[in-house]
């Protein structure tokens, strides 16, 4: 409970306390749609029991609503060593709209190590991500650590309170973008809806406010609108 409670602390303070200065933002608006899946393999095979998939398909929409900007799709599979811990390998392919119509596709390959428990008033998680980084047309290679931690109060057997939060570091600086630092900050509140008793179908909506670090520019915060179906089989 400790640890549980260190954990909400800390997400409660960077609520009150974001990495931005005011002064220094352009502020954006837009909507954040997500497919996320969580598959167990064992479904195709016994032995297969400890096996899992991570699956991830996104669109982003920014300026006001009113501009498909990015997508994503990530295919992550990964092994089950306890109860409660789970790692994972594999890639994601993200492409931007740039505002002269150009697309930049970014290809990541992906590490992470998930964390997550079950309480008396809901459940707690954390994820530890590592993403090596490449683009179209540059041989150089960045990489990001990413940091999340989750939280979900049961309000009701279908109803859940979520707020999660989401750090991005730049471990280094390369020629076609990132800087070494604070990249980006994702903030979420909202609610989560289960819609059968196994758990196989949720849905989750809210706000979700995203600050990004932009080198030799204003930085950028967007306010999202985010909603996300989960599935878990």
């Amino acid at each position: 409970m400790k640890r549980i409670q260190l954990l909400l602390t800390c997400l409660c303070l960077s609520l009150v306390n974001p990495p931005s200065r005011a002064d220094e933002l352009i502020n954006d608006s837009g909507l954040w749609s997500q497919v996320e899946g969580h598959f167990k393999l064992e479904t195709f095979h016994p032995k297969l029991h400890r096996f899992r998939l991570w699956t991830t398909g996104e669109a982003r929409f920014f300026d006001d609503f009113g501009r498909f900007s990015q997508g994503v799709v990530r295919i992550v599979p990964g092994y089950q060593f306890s109860e409660e811990i789970a790692l994972f390998f594999g890639y994601t392919w993200q492409p931007t709209v740039l505002r002269n119509g150009k697309t930049l596709d970014e290809h990541d390959i992906n590490q992470a190590m998930k964390w997550a428990t079950k309480t008396d008033w809901g459940t707690v998680s954390t994820r530890s991500m590592i993403e090596w980084r490449f683009v179209d047309n540059d041989s150089q290679m960045a990489t990001r650590l990413r940091q999340k931690v989750r939280a979900g109060y049961r309000l009701h057997p279908h109803l859940s309170l979520i707020a999660w939060e989401e750090l991005f570091v730049n471990v280094y600086s390369v020629d076609w973008g990132p800087e070494s630092g604070i990249d980006q900050n994702r903030l979420f509140a909202g609610f989560g809806w289960q819609f059968d008793r196994s758990g196989h179908y949720t849905f989750e909506v809210g706000y979700m406010n995203q600050y990004i670090s932009l080198p030799n520019r204003d930085d950028l915060m967007n306010h999202m609108a985010l909603g996300s179906l989960q599935i878990r089989y």
